[in-house]
């Protein structure tokens, strides 16, 4: 039997797992030149976000965990400027960070591993 999961920690451990899991999907897709502990934290740009993953997996653990409430409308904002600042140029290169598809597949990842762990857990 599973046992089941606070609500907060919930919200925390998909978070994590959806950030982590982007990382690490960008470093085994990625070049195999550069599989370095530190580019597992600083890796940029790449198949996905995982900034995205993660923001989404805020929205979506603390939508199910709240509704809408004043956390909720707080992510939404956080997500809406992780989203501006990842599609921006960069000034050192004029390339963008991320792509619009780069965003939605992280964000989709995001909401993947959220669902699961609530249907796991919280159901």
């Amino acid at each position: 039997m599973i046992m089941a999961m606070d609500p907060h920690f919930f919200i925390f451990i998909s978070c994590l797992t959806s950030y982590t899991l982007a990382q690490a999907i960008k470093q085994i897709v990625g070049k195999k030149e550069d599989m370095s502990f530190k580019s597992f934290f600083t890796k940029r740009g790449g198949i996905l976000s995982s900034h995205s993953a993660a923001m989404i997996s805020a929205l979506t653990s603390v939508y199910i965990v709240e509704k809408v409430s004043t956390s909720f409308l707080v992510i939404l904002l956080f997500s809406l400027i992780v989203y501006s600042d990842r599609i921006s140029l960069d000034e050192k290169d004029g390339k963008r960070i991320h792509s619009f598809k780069e965003l939605f597949i992280g964000g989709i990842l995001g909401m993947i591993i959220t669902l699961i762990y609530y249907f796991i857990y919280l159901v």
